[in-house]
């Protein structure tokens, strides 16, 4: 349990109530074009209108710089915030909410499993073997599959708010 401003307490199912709801947990893939590497990282990241629930989030670590605010880009549109863990950050959020999340609980399960592989790896700044980068792309691909596509209609005849999830 976390303590907030004025003695609330808020829970890590409420958190990852919000993770599984607005968040996002992927592994994302960087091509170097310069040098030629490819690295892959976990990403997981939350987007919403409300200040006050990416607040929460940012009580696994206050420090964390990775919180970014986008002003409405047209009159009547909300101002976002983003709030963003990666790699071994992103690891222990995962860890301390996954025994409370319900629909993302696959996508946290893999991440998990593809942090701890790769800080198993020697960080040598090198080029990767095409071993190892044949692994990274496996999980790439595991992780696409999970998340699935986009929602879209159903038909033309389907108004537009309803759609497949």
């Amino acid at each position: 349990m976390y303590k907030i401003t004025r003695g609330k307490l808020i829970t890590n199912a409420y958190l990852a109530g919000i993770i599984d709801g607005e968040g996002s947990i992927f592994i994302c893939r960087i091509h170097n074009k310069r040098s030629g590497n490819i690295w892959y990282r976990l990403e997981l990241s939350c987007g919403m209108t409300s200040p006050e629930a990416i607040g929460l989030l940012r009580t696994f670590n206050p420090r964390l710089k990775q919180y970014i605010y986008i002003k409405g880009r047209k009159k009547g549109y909300k101002d976002v915030y983003q709030w963003k863990a990666t790699g071994e950050t992103g690891l222990r959020v995962i860890e301390s909410l996954i025994p409370y999340m319900l629909v993302k609980k696959r996508q946290a399960k893999l991440a998990v499993e593809f942090q701890k592989w790769r800080s198993s790896l020697p960080n040598t700044g090198k080029k990767r073997t095409p071993n190892i980068i044949k692994k990274f792309e496996i999980y790439y691909q595991r992780m696409r599959a999970l998340n699935g596509k986009r929602p879209q209609r159903l038909s033309e005849e389907t108004a537009k708010a309803d759609a497949i999830v």
